[in-house]
């Protein structure tokens, strides 16, 4: 693997940790929400909550708690109150 190949993988790689940080901060703007909406298991709460999300701008889609997670995780957060 050459030079330039490994600087292109390190160059996405930071880019889809970049993106994928963005997506999940958006939410702490939010509060707690976020975090209600991905620990719930109640599929009529958690359409409630993806509207409010929703209207707020945040775009919910499937790897959105998995995003939400990272974050969190990222942040050393993960499982704080």
């Amino acid at each position: 693997m050459g030079l330039k190949s490994i600087f292109q993988t390190l160059v996405n790689l930071f880019l889809v940790v970049v993106a994928v940080s963005v997506m999940g901060c958006a939410s702490y703007q939010l509060g707690d929400i976020s975090r209600v909406y991905c620990g719930s298991t109640d599929e009529a709460f958690r359409a409630q909550i993806k509207a409010k999300l929703t209207e707020r701008g945040v775009s919910i889609g499937i790897d959105y708690c998995r995003a939400h997670g990272l974050v969190d995780a990222i942040r050393g957060q993960h499982g704080a109150t």
